[in-house]
Formats: structure tokens, C-alpha cells, sequence
């Protein structure tokens, strides 16, 4: 029994009304399939990436460890390794005056990175901001080294749920 789908689920440059059958989308995933190879075996060996939608808001002000929430972690290959590191996700805050957010990245134990009073100083009645953040980072040894982010609202008098909001992806790359 063959597979029939309509093509413009598939490929919306075909008209609504052509019909396809399964020899097809196997070509097609195929040819898909040995594009993305020639660029992996060009570029990377070690490559992993973590997709996510979880929020994590909070009322207070204290620092807040997200090691086991939003994580991700690498093996490096190398003595000497250059890991590509990429975090994607959103943040609220600034309800009231003076509710920005401070961002720490960490590798293991050791804060590598800090944004400082993200958001508006003002009233905003809320603002969500997307962060963005790629770096590389220099290893030097053979090991399991885990990359997470640490929180901290700098007050949060209008007591509104805010902190990291929709986590998007954390991307590892050793090169």
C-alpha cells in the first residue's frame, strides 16, 4: 500500500491539488539528509544541542541556580578544545522601578560570564526581551564540563512573576 500526502503540506511552491507518493519524500528526505552530512563531516564532530520551552519566574530577589533545569553539558575530545557555546531565551521583568535582571553563565562551578541590569529602569508594566549570548570557550583538558545560567532580579517590589521566561535552546560545539 503506497503513502499519499497532499504536496502542499510539503512544499508549498506545488499546487494544493498534486499528489505525491512515498518514492518522493524519500528522495526528498535523502537529498536533505546528504546536504546535512557534507556539512557535519566538514565542520564538527562534537555537537549537541538542547531544545526547550520551560519559564522559571520568580517573586524574589535572590539569586537563583538553574543547574537542573537549564543545562547542558559536553565532553570534550581534545586536551586543548574551543567549544562553541550558544544560549537562546527570553526574560521578564521591570514591572516596577529599578526590577532588571542579571544573568550569570557558568562552566561547572565557575561564573564565566555576566549581564548586568537587563531591562528597563523605569516602569514598564512588564517587559519580555530576548537574550542571545555565543562565545567560545578555550578547555584544557579532557573532561565533562557542564554549562548552565544563574538569575538574579535586582528587587522586585511589584511582586509580578518574573525572571526567565520560554528557555529556547542551548547549543555546545567542540571544534
Amino acid at each position: 500500500m503506497a503513502f499519499f500526502q497532499t504536496a502542499s503540506s510539503l512544499n508549498s511552491q506545488r499546487s494544493t491539488n498534486e499528489i505525491i507518493d512515498s518514492n518522493q519524500v524519500i528522495n526528498i528526505v535523502n537529498n536533505i539528509d546528504d546536504k546535512v552530512s557534507v556539512v557535519n563531516n566538514i565542520q564538527y564532530k562534537n555537537y549537541k544541542t538542547l531544545f526547550t520551552d520551560i519559564s522559571y519566574l520568580v517573586t524574589n530577589d535572590e539569586e537563583h541556580n538553574l543547574n537542573n533545569i537549564f543545562s547542558h553539558q559536553i565532553t570534550t575530545t581534545k586536551t586543548k578544545a574551543n567549544v562553541f557555546v550558544n544560549f537562546n531565551f527570553s526574560y521578564k521583568c521591570s514591572y516596577g522601578f529599578q526590577e532588571r535582571i542579571t544573568i550569570n553563565i557558568y562552566r561547572d562551578q565557575t561564573k564565566i560570564y555576566t549581564d548586568s541590569n537587563l531591562g528597563s529602569q523605569n516602569f514598564t508594566g512588564g517587559l519580555i526581551g530576548k537574550y542571545s549570548i555565543t562565545f567560545i570557550d578555550n578547555l584544557s583538558k579532557i573532561s565533562t564540563f557542564k554549562y548552565y545560567i544563574r538569575f538574579k532580579l535586582e528587587n522586585n517590589i511589584s511582586q509580578e512573576p518574573q525572571g526567565i521566561y520560554n528557555f529556547n535552546s542551548i547549543t555546545l560545539i567542540e571544534y
